[in-house]
């Protein structure tokens, strides 16, 4: 999936746990403008894990402690509102067997 995050294109892809290492629910690399997240992530939580990853790529400096805090916050609004979906996300697809990202955007242009 394409997004635009303050005009810099940013690619979102669904991965295993095991691409992530094991040890976390995504990561965001500023050098190459791609955000990973485990596809085993949803509701609220995926929300909330996509919120932050969001948040370092518009604001790489920022404290983890703030990101973290923001992203709860801004996920716990969402919820409230009746934003969230329930189900998993749709628009994760297309794992390899390796655990690694597809290279399909989706059709999605920047």
């Amino acid at each position: 999936m394409i997004v635009k995050v303050l005009g810099k294109v940013w690619t979102i892809k669904f991965v295993t746990s095991q691409a992530l290492g094991g040890k976390r629910w995504g990561w965001c690399d500023n050098e190459t403008n791609e955000i990973w997240l485990w596809n085993g992530l949803k509701g609220k939580r995926a929300v909330e894990i996509l919120l932050h990853e969001l948040i370092h790529a518009a604001c790489w400096h920022l404290d983890e402690e703030f990101v973290d805090q923001a992203a709860k916050d801004f996920a716990t609004a969402l919820s409230k509102m009746g934003v969230l979906c329930k189900q998993k996300c749709p628009l994760r697809k297309n794992i390899s067997k390796t655990g690694k990202p597809s290279k399909s955007t989706d059709g999605i242009k920047p």
